[in-house]
């Protein structure tokens, strides 16, 4: 006989916020078809504890199971247990949760070092967060060029506004530096091809 045990994974992960994915995943061992297990979350910020938020499940013949979630709003951690005896529990997934970015970016023309200003919003709102903008290097790492913060926009998102000197054009990102609830972000990638004018 071989011992029970459990495996979990989220996919995809991380997800958008508002977003579905699927905790998925094994009960492997003797006798691992046909039994009862459930989904259990700890959102953000992780002090309520486990609680469970799915009916029961029957694991299929090969001991697999499958729970969709259809909105993620915040980081959640997950677990799965077999809550009859012997009560087995799942290693922790950590699902994480991103905002969407979006960036704009204009060129000032006719001075010595061209000016750009990024502009955009963030969803949902995440007031006083801190924001970067990056620019991509020829060994195609990131590197942070100038730091802001996210402002008010109202209920359902915020706003950011960066004006940066520079050189050259090449491809910027911004990147939201969310702590807490959710991951850190990333926006598209905007070509600038000139930056004087």
């Amino acid at each position: 006989r071989q011992p029970l045990g459990l495996t979990l994974a989220a996919l995809p992960n991380p997800v958008r916020t508002g977003r579905s994915t699927v905790l998925g995943g094994t009960l492997f061992g003797t006798g691992n078809a046909g039994r009862q297990v459930v989904l259990q979350a700890n959102p953000f910020p992780y002090t309520q504890g486990f609680v469970t938020v799915t009916n029961p499940q029957l694991t299929n013949a090969q001991g697999g199971f499958a729970f969709p979630v259809l909105s993620v709003t915040l980081n959640t951690q997950y677990r799965v247990l077999m809550p009859r005896r012997p009560e087995i529990v799942s290693p922790v997934v950590a699902l994480g949760t991103t905002v969407r970015v979006t960036t704009r970016v204009r060129v000032r023309r006719g001075s010595r070092r061209g000016r750009l200003r990024f502009r955009g919003r963030l969803s949902p709102a995440v007031d006083g967060e801190q924001i970067l903008i990056q620019k991509r290097r020829r060994n195609g790492q990131w590197r942070t060029i100038a730091r802001t913060f996210a402002r008010d926009n109202g209920v359902r998102s915020s706003r950011y506004v960066k004006r940066v000197r520079q050189r050259r054009g090449g491809r910027y990102r911004v990147v939201a530096n969310v702590d807490g609830e959710h991951v850190p972000s990333v926006g598209r990638t905007v070509r600038v091809r000139r930056v004087r004018g």
